[in-house]
């Protein structure tokens, strides 16, 4: 393991991918997920002529949304390619912290689907091979052949038949920032001033809980708001348990020296509902902490339910997540067509971008090859044999602070983890990502 203080060069490559903590990455150091060549896993959906196959990808954050892009450019000519989302826009859901505390950026965190299928010949654009298109709408049911919505659209209805399904509604942010996930971008940007404002006139905030979100909450409030008292209450005895302790070390030294107030091993008893106005948070410990804004960044919610109906079998009670094969699919072998990837499936990989990015591109090839060939099978020891996904090591950017990033990465050469920080841009260069998925950035209110 190595520490390294880099330069915002070293990290940003012209590469396949970009972004932070859950962000999918941005170098080629980061491509380590395997393939793996074990016995055959799965069995293909039945080959019934059809008149077209169609594709539908349910939902559209950054494993969905990536999955469809590549399959955009990948599938055969005759085949309809559907991206079902109920938003109009990407919600870039790692730069909201940020934007919740620096203003005139909110804009910026909803990037428009309008160029995701249909794109130019840019470094990450590539011309769509197939019939595609976005559907704004609500999944309200999904049966083995069709899915139910919740208004009718163009040329369907209510009701969308697929002969392959990729199941990718990932998990519900925390309570106080689950509004966010608006209908329209003008109603989610101003939810986000909204924020703005209560942060900045608070004096004492308490963030409940230590991951990602509440770390960067934390540090970019204490340093944004110096006067302000930022206490971060975390019920785990470090940050970070699954990576490398000394990202641990470096986060917990860059908070403390911004000044937040750090109680680790404490659990909050007290309401988790109360967010504004002056009350008290308590602690397991019998801890009291007086407070004008609380922010409950723990509690994510994986959105299973949809899918449990049809599969109740595929549903892990203990995390309510899905069970898949190593190719991606649903372990259910009644549906060989159906497809999770993303925070809702139940993988031994973290729940991250970085792992739905490399999941959905796994999914794509399988579903190109079950296009083409629907007696596809087993492992990626042929042509036509369906891929297995196998998680990569840890890896992780995230902010300690306005200019501040701290990563963890294999060294290239050595695949052992390598730990540091580097410059961050006060939004989070949110042009790249654009970029990956097609929009416009000359018009980032779009």
């Amino acid at each position: 393991m190595s520490v390294k203080v880099l330069p915002a060069i070293d990290l940003i490559r012209p590469s396949a991918m970009e972004r932070h903590s859950s962000e999918p990455p941005s170098s080629p150091s980061l491509l380590f997920h395997q393939r793996t060549t074990s016995p055959p896993t799965t069995t293909s959906p039945p080959s019934a002529p059809q008149k077209r196959q169609i594709v539908v990808v349910l939902g559209g954050s950054f494993s969905g949304a990536h999955a469809a892009h590549v399959m955009a450019k990948i599938l055969p000519r005759s085949t309809l390619i559907l991206l079902i989302e109920q938003s109009s826009h990407m919600i870039h859901r790692f730069v909201l912290p940020r934007y919740s505390v620096y203003p005139s950026h909110e804009h910026k965190a909803f990037i428009p689907y309008s160029q995701l299928l249909h794109n130019n010949n840019d470094a990450h654009q590539h011309p769509s091979h197939c019939e595609s298109r976005v559907i704004q709408a609500k999944a309200m049911r999904i049966t083995n052949s069709h899915i139910d919505l919740d208004r009718p659209v163009k040329g369907f209805g209510t009701r969308v038949p697929y002969t392959y399904l990729v199941y990718a509604l990932g998990a519900k942010l925390p309570g106080f920032l689950s509004s966010v996930a608006d209908s329209d971008k003008g109603s989610s940007t101003n939810w986000i001033k909204s924020l703005q404002h209560k942060i900045a006139k608070s004096s004492k905030v308490v963030v409940v809980g230590g991951g990602a979100l509440g770390i960067q909450f934390a540090s970019d409030i204490k340093e944004r708001f110096p006067e302000k008292s930022v206490t971060l209450i975390h019920s785990r005895d470090r940050f970070l348990p699954l990576y490398d302790p000394e990202i641990h070390n470096l986060i917990h030294d860059r908070l403390k020296l911004l000044g937040v107030d750090i109680y680790f091993n404490e659990r909050v008893t007290s309401s988790l509902t109360a967010t504004e106005g002056l009350h008290t948070v308590t602690t397991s410990s019998g801890l009291e902490f007086e407070c004008d804004l609380q922010l409950n960044c723990t509690g994510l919610s994986y959105n299973s339910t949809l899918l449990a109906s049809l599969s109740p079998q595929s549903l892990n009670l203990k995390n309510n997540c899905l069970h898949v094969l190593p190719t991606m699919q649903l372990a259910d072998s009644r549906y060989p067509n159906i497809f999770v990837i993303g925070d809702v499936a139940d993988t031994s990989a973290l729940k991250n971008a970085v792992s739905g990015w490399f999941q959905g591109e796994v999914v794509a090839r399988n579903i190109t090859r079950l296009v083409r060939n629907p007696e596809s099978t087993g492992p990626s020891t042929g042509e036509d044999e369906l891929e297995e996904y196998t998680p990569g090591p840890p890896v992780i950017k995230m902010t300690v602070g306005r200019n501040t990033y701290v990563y963890q990465k294999p060294n290239e050469k050595t695949g052992e983890p390598e730990i540091g920080f580097y410059e961050a841009k006060e939004d989070l260069d949110a042009a790249c990502t654009w970029s990956m998925y097609g929009a416009d950035t000359e018009d980032l209110f779009a």
